[in-house]
């Protein structure tokens, strides 16, 4: 399910948007899901705890990324954001079910995504759009 007012996904359900606040179910027709370009779209298998092969992507710099991350088996995990050196950028942490995070690029170039187990070895299906 999509936000009525600024887009974003939201459970099925809600009453109001966790992002905007906006109420959803207002009188008059539903609108369409908005079109989302999705950048990352993959299903990583076992990962463990070690960031192995990360996923990249091209953007630009200040360009809003939002990520949804969804564990399919194991964890907890950590999401890594690396440069194409394999620096760490930013770490989100507490990855156990299903989050969703935004975040700004840094800088124009790659970014390269990948978890890490803090737990059990698994897969994670990633989205950035």
């Amino acid at each position: 399910m999509f936000c009525q007012h600024c887009g974003k996904p939201i459970g099925d359900g809600s009453v109001f948007c966790n992002y905007c606040g906006g109420r959803q179910g207002a009188a008059g027709p539903t609108p369409a899901a908005p079109t989302v370009r999705m950048l990352i779209d993959e299903v990583l298998t076992d990962r463990s705890e070690i960031v192995q092969d990360p996923r990249y992507g091209e953007f630009s710099d200040g360009q809003v990324l939002h990520i949804h991350a969804k564990v399919e088996s194991g964890g907890p995990y950590e999401l890594w954001v690396v440069d194409p050196d394999a620096e760490v950028i930013k770490v989100f942490q507490g990855i156990a079910v299903e989050n969703a995070f935004d975040f700004i690029a840094p800088g124009d170039g790659q970014l390269g995504f990948d978890f890490q187990s803090v737990g059990a070895p698994g897969t994670v299906r990633l989205q950035v759009y």
